[in-house]
């Protein structure tokens, strides 16, 4: 079982099949899963956000957010990938990239994501994970900080494209946001 400090909340359950347990919801990824910069992270990521809003829908969910700030595809692929397994979870989401804008080139992005969504895929079927797109950091006040706006905005569509890509050729959604 993941520490208390990974798990953020549950809602009231029903009708999920003949379940009795919640469903159990793993998020992967980098600053924008982790809720980095918001006045409370473990309440105010989207993650948390979700559990909150389907709780209203009586929907039972365990939130275990393994996600990092600062972390890129091979940190995810070092730290929390394999956690995913020993969780049993029921969904998992991928949501990693604006840290490999940084470091990386698109074919180790590629190779990253991948090996991670291919992993993933051993553990639950396509119709169970989710890829999420990056958010175009560039648009924001500090934005400008990594470099030109122009070449952060090519260099997330550029990542969000190979991330629809590779996770496309194994049948898994892909919600752009």
């Amino acid at each position: 079982m993941p520490s208390a400090a990974a798990e953020v909340g549950s809602a009231t359950v029903a009708g999920y099949g003949e379940r009795t347990e919640p469903m159990r919801l793993v998020t992967l990824g980098d600053a924008y899963t982790r809720g980095t910069e918001t006045a409370a992270p473990r309440r105010d990521s989207w993650p948390a956000q979700l559990v909150e809003s389907l709780e209203r829908g009586d929907v039972d969910l365990w939130l275990w957010n393994l996600a990092e700030s600062g972390h890129s595809s091979d940190q995810l692929l070092e730290e929390q990938l394999g956690q995913v397994a020993s969780l049993q979870p029921d969904v998992v989401t991928l949501q990693v990239g604006v840290n490999d804008i940084l470091a990386k080139s698109t074919d180790i992005y590629r190779e990253n994501v991948t090996h991670i969504l291919d992993e993933l895929l051993t553990i639950l079927p396509r119709e169970r994970v989710f890829a999420i797109t990056t958010p175009d950091h560039t648009l924001t006040e500090w934005g400008d900080a990594y470099g030109p706006r122009a070449y952060g905005s090519a260099a997330v569509a550029m990542l969000n494209h190979t991330l629809t890509e590779v996770a496309e050729a194994r049948g898994v959604t892909v919600i752009d946001i």
